[in-house]
């Protein structure tokens, strides 16, 4: 309970001070977006929340961004995760601008210390007036203290070594607002 109420406070923290430094800077760069996605998991319905912050960079292609994440699938254990991103839009339009994310991180699962990992994905936002809509696909991984044998390894996931020693979290399709 208490590490799902510190995951709790770290997200709302970063929605304050991100629409605090996005109120302040007005037209500087900073977008905030609030979202999350769904998939079929062991025991139902899975879900990830998510809280990123774009930061205004000088290269038009390149833009630094920050995620806090929660996520809950099913019987394996709940991670909350930040990482430090960055994404690559090669081409952008008035109607869309697709883009690839890649990054590095901190990973914590229930009970647990937490661990460095990376992340990557693919991306397609959807630019509006006052707000894009970012639809997301992407997996995080991350080294497990303990490799975990054949029984403890996710639905879908293959049956080798690699797999026992990493944790991949994958949110196939995440939608997000950008403020």
């Amino acid at each position: 309970m208490t590490r799902k109420r510190t995951t709790l406070s770290v997200v709302a923290a970063t929605v304050f001070l991100a629409a605090s430094a996005a109120a302040q800077g007005g037209s500087s760069g900073f977008s905030l977006g609030v979202g999350g996605g769904f998939a079929q998991a062991d025991q139902g319905v899975g879900y990830m929340v998510l809280s990123t912050l774009e930061f205004p960079s000088p290269v038009r292609m390149l833009r630094p961004r920050a995620d806090v994440f929660y996520s809950n699938w099913g019987r394996w254990p709940n991670v909350a995760g930040v990482t430090g991103n960055v994404l690559l839009t090669p081409f952008s339009t008035t109607k869309a601008a697709p883009y690839v994310i890649a990054g590095v991180g901190a990973y914590l699962e229930e009970d647990s210390k937490p661990k460095a990992g990376a992340t990557l994905g693919l991306g397609l936002r959807l630019p509006g007036a006052l707000r894009s809509v970012v639809i997301e696909s992407q997996a995080h991984v991350y080294r497990l203290e303990q490799p975990r044998g054949p029984t403890d390894i996710p639905p879908g996931a293959s049956n080798d070594w690699s797999v026992r020693r990493n944790r991949v979290i994958w949110k196939p399709i995440g939608v997000t607002i950008q403020f």
